[in-house]
């Protein structure tokens, strides 16, 4: 592989040797050059923490803080989080993305949820899931 396709990013391959029989290749992967933090913000959209569950229609923005961001997010209900169960109905898009610092984008969370369960959160999580943010959305 030449070293433009190594800055690029592409995964490299190292055949087999002869010597050790030809049974093994290994494959690594890029490294992960983005270092920043993904944060969200109501701010510069029309979404908000009270909604309406059914039907579900509301937004937040990503923002990349501090360098390139590779971020994902997803519905989640139970208490605190600590329960970790999928929020059944509840639509998230785009549910990932890469952003270069500063840039922001606008996530949709749409469908329908149960509102006798009161709240779910949309949880975003960057840097490799070091870092991460649960906005809580209260069913009114």
């Amino acid at each position: 592989m030449d070293d433009l396709a190594e800055r690029r990013g592409a995964p490299t391959t190292t055949a087999p040797r002869p010597t050790d029989g030809g049974a093994r290749s290994t494959t690594v992967d890029p490294p992960d050059d983005a270092d920043g933090v993904a944060d969200v913000t109501f701010r510069g959209t029309r979404g908000r923490e009270s909604v309406s569950c059914d039907p579900l229609d509301t937004e937040f923005a990503v923002v990349a803080r501090g360098g390139k961001a590779r971020w994902t997010a997803s519905a989640k209900r139970g208490a605190g989080l600590v329960e970790n169960l999928d929020a059944q109905g509840v639509r998230v898009e785009p549910a990932s993305g890469v952003l270069e610092d500063g840039q922001s984008t606008t996530v949709r969370v749409t469908g329908a949820y149960d509102k006798r369960n009161e709240y779910f959160y949309v949880v975003v999580v960057s840097r490799a899931g070091s870092t991460g943010h649960a906005i809580e959305f209260t069913c009114r």
